[in-house]
């Protein structure tokens, strides 16, 4: 089976999971979300392996795992403010006793693993966290949970997280095939060889067209918004694609990881939703503070 079939067929799996999970909200969709983190926790922190740098990857696992748990549990419970004071408390507790573990390990350089725990948990935790926050968020009135989970089966936050998602699927597979058919001018040689301008393009028009189509349909948002909105996802995805892209090339690897048939690793499909996350809610979130306070 070639690698087109491949991607094809673990998509036709996946998605539809995917959206399902997005869809249930509650409890399915923070384990969803646990289990992706772990897994991209792990392939990225592999990657570092084949560079010589042993790291400690349970340890940062059960961490970033706990980040994620602890954050959402209190948002259930307290609300944001002070599931994000509870969860920066975890994360000083768990960093220090990852430092207090690389002390007596019997290397040369103990510490050096420890920039590797903390970027994984800046790369892919706080992404993760990010997409819960957007999860919970009113996309027509712009209001945040305060107590509980409830808002999760809202429809708005579905189909806002959903668009988001949709756009960066189909900027991968619109850049892919664009590439694939149209590629002749190197977009980035030094980082990846084979994406192309035209892929590029390709990728951000269609992942753009895409978003505007399902946002415009479900949300009551003036077009100027919403092109904005787009344009960040589609431009921030690539970014955080050539980014992963770099990593992996730095490491000598072609993929992350081979738990995805045709798509490489789980951080080779989230490479861009890890960018793209903190990028919307802070869009969100400043577009929330004008509207309350200016307008």
């Amino acid at each position: 089976m070639n690698d087109l079939k491949k991607r094809v067929l673990t998509g036709a799996v996946a998605l539809p999971i995917g959206i399902a999970i997005i869809y249930l909200g509650g409890i399915p969709f923070i384990i969803g979300i646990l289990l992706l983190s772990i897994a991209c926790t792990y392939e990225y922190l592999h990657l570092f392996s084949h560079i010589g740098i042993k790291t400690q990857k349970t340890m940062a696992i059960i961490s970033n795992s706990i980040l994620i748990l602890v954050f959402s549990f209190n948002l259930w419970v307290y609300g944001l403010q002070f599931a994000a004071l509870a969860m920066l408390s975890a994360m000083i507790l768990l960093d220090m006793a990852i430092m207090i573990k690389a002390l007596f390990r019997n290397e040369p350089n103990p510490l050096s693993t420890f920039p590797a725990v903390i970027s994984s948990q800046l790369y892919i935790t706080f992404a993760f966290i990010c997409l819960i926050v957007l999860r919970l968020i009113h996309t027509t009135q712009l209001d945040f949970v305060n107590a509980n989970y409830a808002f999760l089966n809202d429809q708005n936050a579905f189909h806002f997280v959903l668009a988001i998602f949709v756009s960066i699927w189909t900027n991968d597979t619109a850049a892919y095939f664009g590439g694939s058919t149209f590629g002749k001018h190197p977009l980035f040689p030094a980082v990846s060889p084979k994406k192309t301008w035209e892929g590029a393009i390709t990728g951000f028009v269609f992942g753009l067209a895409a978003f505007l189509i399902i946002a415009k349909i479900y949300f009551d948002y003036s077009i100027i918004h919403l092109i904005i909105l787009g344009v960040i996802i589609n431009t921030i995805t690539q970014i955080g694609d050539l980014f992963e892209s770099k990593l992996k090339r730095h490491s000598g690897q072609k993929d992350s990881s081979n738990l995805l048939p045709g798509h490489g690793g789980f951080l080779d499909r989230f490479d861009g939703v890890l960018f793209v996350m903190p990028a919307a809610l802070l869009y969100i979130l400043i577009m929330f503070f004008v509207s309350t306070q200016y307008l």
